[in-house]
């Protein structure tokens, strides 16, 4: 807890300063049937694992550990795949969704070379990419099963309000379980650069 002043409105609609001690909030979210629990709490992993370790046991009667959970393993793979699409829902306001940026690490010998980035315009679409980086793999002789996608950026463009353009977001994706989307404030969306 510590001691704070902000301006309240009292019964008489005075806006007067008012000190008052505020403790720091914190969200548990469980899933019994998953058997996991979501952490919202400031103070990095260690405040984190003794909070969890504290909720486990005050709530659910057990022991945990520090073990970091099991986060969930993105397929970048599938990118690669000719029936793979984006998919969107109409209640996420998304024109559309496009890929951006990929790297490939071979999982055969390839002379010297340690990984492939490639990036492609706003306007290119997936059959077109797979193409294209069909073409760049067969001097190589290598094919999509023989490398692994590493990363990939990927952009959403939003719909229009009517008055402006929509924005767009990209987001970057990296194997095995790392985004930077809850890294991105809200303002992060910005209009496309011509």
């Amino acid at each position: 807890d510590w001691a704070d002043k902000r301006l309240c409105f009292y019964e008489e609609e005075n806006l007067t300063p008012r000190e008052e001690a505020y403790a720091f909030s914190n969200a548990f979210v469980i899933e019994p049937s998953l058997g996991t629990i979501e952490l919202i709490a400031k103070g990095g992993k260690k405040v984190q694992n003794e909070l969890r370790r504290a909720f486990c046991q005050s709530m659910l009667g057990i022991e945990v550990d520090d073990e970091d959970p099991v986060k969930p393993v993105y397929q970048l793979g599938r990118l690669l795949d000719e029936n793979f699409t984006f998919t969107t829902q109409p209640s996420e306001h998304i024109e559309s969704v496009r890929l951006r940026r990929i790297r490939k690490v071979p999982l055969v010998l390839t002379g010297n070379l340690e990984q492939m980035e490639f990036r492609f315009r706003e306007d290119a679409d997936l059959p077109s990419i797979r193409s294209t980086l069909a073409d760049q793999l067969a001097p190589l002789g290598v094919d999509f099963d023989q490398v692994s996608v590493t990363q990939a950026g990927i952009q959403f463009a939003f719909l229009s309000d009517g008055n402006r353009k929509g924005k767009t977001m990209t987001v970057n994706v990296s194997c095995p379980n790392t985004c930077d989307l809850q890294s991105k404030p809200d303002e992060s969306c910005t209009s496309p650069r011509r």
